[in-house]
């Protein structure tokens, strides 16, 4: 690779492997959002259970920059070769691949890293990009993209760092724990200090392995004192990577005890615990015992014990149990295979589970995979539609149709001038939004205009007025010197539109503008959502309007106004929650509109089709609506307990059609207009 377009036809190389050949290629634009926009969060963080009880925070990416990391890691993988003592992140090997190098040893020492993700900051990933494999280097003359690469997979967070001899907390960009391609990263970063520890380990008789952060020697000797030479020598070598060892976690185990490596037993062979096996049985029994829904009433209650969170049903849990105890022990371990006959037995006698599994699992295959299809292949550029529509304010003639003359010009000159520009994007407006392209045909282009109008859908709340009017064309060449915008609009032409008293062409036009633009003027937004609560939404609902003033964007503005009613309806026939709060955020190069129906949640569970396909009812024409003009979703809890995000129509490659969220503060419809 040499630039930015080489390293775009890489990822868009990949992609199709991960996505599918009918994915959305990366753009520039894509690209360019995410290694130059500092200011906004391109991560959500949340917390996780360790098996402490302590907590893990999970810094995970938003939808397209984690579409680009997986692509990388694919790249990764592909040009680097793990360390052979690395065993954890790599392909083809697991923990059983880690544990089995100690088999048998009399003693067994575990070492663990702390923080091992963040210890690894982008400044040492940027340098290590610089050589073999990858060579991106100022030599190569591609140095570009080790910045771009060594930016996309590290976040800024806060980290602690032994600063002046002290443990102080500072900032750095540093690899987050939940992005895709941190544990290939940590693996690249870590071959020298795989490389020495392998050779120390080497030196001393000793057997060596690394799994991620943890870290194992074993040996038929004892050479794990404190002030024994090999220990003093691996601390140097962590220490001078820059990695720092977890106290807390550093365990040296005898061959008369239970050795675990990893999880697992390695003893005398790789096993489970005897704890895993019990529990396994114990849950079984329960199963054969009380029947399906009480044992799953004791199971939930016993996993809220072991401070366990999440929705799991114990069906599911017990065949993931299965599955890894036939990874470790082997599909012709005896344990095993009673195991699993007895599962099968009771998934058999439950002939209704073994439908509704099998009907899940077809639910859940269906519904995602169609509903990724009906994405990709909806029609939807609202980019497009606003680059034609900022024809109006500069570029073209167009301008000159709603902005006053700056110097003077023949009626029938400038009208050759303008319709010739129209011409130019009428056909692309008119595939993107029919309806909206046919309005502004008639208030440009149409002799008619006086007959059937232009505006809303309402007869009464049409426009019978435009720059062919023939009232207009007469009088502008009755009238050279003077300029079309001062045409005193005729009695029976008059009306009062959107606050506007039609008494000259300037106030049609200032209608028009109205028409194909937010406008910060008045605080357009803002006064829309008002008058629309006041007559769809009603006075028994609380609107709380944030940041709504002062914004300016092109859109259809009858079809937003359309939408926004479609939603307040449907907000009104919940009264329980009568809070409703408008929440828009001005990002780099779009606006982002939220409406939110305070404490409301979705009763529906997340693979409901009604839900994942919105092809019926009020969601329906939300589609036919924002197709072309904004990129919609939702957010909400759910019935099954967690908090998803639904991504309807999107513009951007890689989103994830579905995926979970922080805990909402009510359902939520997510508007994103481009600039």
């Amino acid at each position: 690779m040499k630039d930015k377009s080489d390293f775009l036809a890489l990822l868009n190389y990949v992609k199709p492997l991960i996505y599918g050949e009918k994915t959305y290629f990366f753009t520039v634009n894509n690209l360019n959002y995410h290694i130059n926009n500092y200011k906004i969060d391109k991560y959500e963080s949340f917390k996780i259970k360790k098996k402490s009880g302590k907590d893990r925070i999970i810094h995970a990416p938003n939808s397209v920059l984690k579409s680009f990391q997986k692509c990388l890691n694919i790249v990764f993988q592909a040009v680097y070769k793990s360390h052979p003592s690395a065993t954890g992140f790599v392909i083809g090997k697991s923990i059983v691949d880690n544990a089995k190098v100690h088999i048998g040893s009399n003693y067994v020492f575990n070492i663990d890293l702390k923080d091992f993700f963040p210890s690894i900051d982008q400044a040492r990933f940027w340098g290590r990009l610089q050589h073999p494999p990858f060579n991106l280097n100022n030599e190569n003359g591609n140095l570009q993209l080790a910045n771009i690469i060594a930016h996309l997979c590290c976040h800024k967070l806060e980290v602690k760092r032994f600063v002046d001899n002290e443990w102080k907390t500072v900032e750095k960009n540093v690899l987050p724990q939940g992005a895709p391609t941190s544990p290939v990263i940590s693996n690249i970063i870590c071959h020298r200090l795989d490389f020495y520890l392998s050779a120390v380990a080497k030196k001393f008789g000793a057997k060596f392995t690394r799994y991620a952060d943890d870290i194992t020697f074993s040996s038929v000797h004892n050479i794990y004192n404190e002030n024994h030479p090999f220990i003093l020598e691996i601390h140097r070598i962590i220490t001078n990577e820059n990695f720092v060892i977890n106290s807390k976690k550093t365990r040296l185990q005898e061959i008369t005890y239970k050795q675990v490596v990893t999880g697992l037993v390695v003893n005398e062979n790789v096993n489970v615990s005897k704890k895993y096996i019990k529990e396994l049985r114990m849950w079984l029994f329960f199963w054969e015992t009380y029947g399906l829904i009480k044992a799953s009433v004791k199971f939930k209650s016993y996993r809220q014990k072991q401070g366990i969170e999440g929705a799991f049903k114990m069906v599911s849990v017990i065949k993931g149990k299965l599955d890894f105890l036939k990874m470790v022990k082997g599909a012709n371990n005896l344990t095993y295979l009673k195991l699993l006959k007895r599962y099968e037995e009771l998934v058999s006698a439950n002939s209704n589970l073994q439908i509704n599994l099998n009907k899940q699992k077809r639910i859940e295959n269906f519904t995602i995979e169609n509903f990724n299809l009906q994405q990709k292949a909806m029609h939807h550029q609202p980019q497009k539609l606003v680059a034609l529509l900022s024809n109006f304010t500069a570029g073209s003639n167009l301008k000159y149709a709603t902005h006053s003359w700056e110097e003077h010009e023949l009626y029938d000159e400038f009208i050759d001038k303008l319709i010739l520009d129209w011409k130019k994007i009428e056909k692309e407006l008119f595939q993107l939004k029919k309806t909206f392209a046919a309005k502004i045909d008639m208030f440009l282009d149409s002799d008619k205009v006086e007959d059937i109008g232009w505006g809303s859908m309402h007869k009464n709340e049409r426009i019978y007025f435009g720059w062919k009017s023939k009232s207009l064309v007469k009088w502008c060449h009755d009238n050279p010197e003077k300029s079309p915008f001062y045409f005193p609009i005729p009695e029976n032409r008059k009306v009062s539109f959107d606050g506007i008293q039609t008494n000259y062409f300037y106030n049609i036009t200032e209608i028009f503008k109205r028409q194909i633009e937010i406008r910060e003027e008045n605080n357009h937004l803002h006064n829309l959502f008002m008058e629309l609560r006041k007559n769809h939404l009603g006075y028994d609902f609380k609107l709380i309007p944030v940041n709504t003033k002062g914004i300016t964007f092109f859109t259809d503005v009858n079809t937003l106004r359309n939408a926004i009613v479609k939603i307040f309806e449907g907000i009104k026939k919940r009264p329980q929650f009568p809070k409703v709060k408008i929440v828009v955020e001005h990002l780099e190069r779009s606006i982002e509109i939220r409406i939110i129906h305070v404490d409301s949640i979705c009763n529906r569970p997340i693979h409901d089709n009604k839900i994942l396909f919105a092809n019926t009812g009020d969601f329906a024409d939300l589609n036919k609506y924002f197709n072309n003009l904004c990129d919609w979703s939702i957010e909400s809890n759910f019935s099954d307990g967690k908090s998803y995000r639904i991504n309807y129509i999107d513009s951007k490659t890689g989103v994830d059609k579905i995926s979970v969220v922080n805990k909402c503060e009510g359902f939520t419809f997510l508007l994103r207009f481009y600039l």
